[in-house]
């Protein structure tokens, strides 16, 4: 199913909080406003993979229909141990301070939108956020 084909669900059908995937990666968003998330970005040298990992921070609007995310810190890890950006020479798609809402579009399904990003043209690939439940008809929009 194209992303065009997506038609939005009229009222939040249930939390933003808990466990979120995409293709690569996880996002955790919790009630007490935390959050973290993780997504593949690579290789160390010796071939082992590398994950970059970011602190996050939320905030529900009154209406309860969207859920503001703010990057706080960003770093890589290999193995659970920090190691240095595999890929130094390529532009950062998100950095600490970047903004982004989420909506929900279905159930079990939200979309993520650049509030303010230093590189907005690049900083989500892909958009949609997958929870548990999904109805396999959308399971694509967030990847293998």
């Amino acid at each position: 199913m194209s992303p065009s084909h997506v038609v939005a669900h009229p009222q939040p059908p249930e939390s933003f909080y808990g466990a979120w995937h995409v293709h690569g990666g996880e996002i955790q968003l919790r009630r007490d406003g935390t959050g973290g998330s993780y997504a593949h970005e690579g290789f160390t040298p010796d071939g082992r993979w590398v994950n970059v990992v970011q602190t996050l921070s939320t905030r529900l609007s009154a209406n309860k229909k969207t859920l503001t995310i703010t990057m706080i810190t960003q770093h890589w890890e290999a193995d659970g141990k920090r190691t240095p950006n595999p890929a130094p020479q390529d532009p950062l798609w998100i950095v600490p301070g970047d903004t982004f809402t989420a909506t929900f579009v279905h159930p079990h399904l939200m979309k993520v939108t650049a509030l303010q990003a230093h590189n907005a043209k690049e900083s989500l690939g892909n958009p949609y956020l997958c929870g548990q439940g999904l109805a396999s008809k959308y399971q694509g929009l967030c990847g293998a």
